[in-house]
């Protein structure tokens, strides 16, 4: 949805795009360090309360890396469309707060864990293979913006 809206009002500039892209590269950069200790329990889509806490990697400087890599992929997504400021600094505000209350919700589930662990180290190629949709919407969102400059 954030990509559509974007898109929509897109007035792409090389600079932009330049930049844009280098924070989706960080964004993406930290999810896949973030999933690689995480492991493949992270990746399910109705996530039961947690029975352990993940403390390596990007967990052992910051309690939701998903979710910050996620706010720097849109970030870019943002820059790299450059839409009118208003239109852009919505949308911001609007996925900021959404993940600012999963966040406090996944907090309050793991100050109930006592147990830690270190994360499970997925192979690159299964890494690679989990990531596939979020490479795809990354790509075609850059073909997108790539005809308009």
């Amino acid at each position: 949805m954030l990509a559509l809206l974007a898109l929509a009002t897109a007035a792409p500039s090389a600079g932009g795009l330049a930049v844009g892209s280098a924070a989706m590269l960080l964004g993406c950069s930290l999810r896949c360090w973030a999933f690689s200790h995480l492991g493949a329990a992270g990746r399910t889509r109705d996530p039961g309360p947690p029975v352990s806490r993940v403390v390596t990697g990007p967990y052992a400087h910051v309690a939701h890396p998903v979710y910050l890599s996620n706010l720097l992929i849109a970030v870019g997504m943002l820059l790299a469309a450059s839409p009118p400021w208003v239109l852009a600094a919505g949308l911001f505000a609007l996925l900021a707060s959404l993940y600012f209350v999963l966040a406090l919700r996944e907090s309050r589930q793991l100050a109930q864990v006592t147990g830690t662990r270190d994360g499970k180290q997925m192979s690159w190629w299964a890494l690679a293979r989990s990531e596939r949709s979020t490479w795809l919407q990354l790509a075609v969102f850059q073909c997108c913006l790539l005809p308009q400059l």
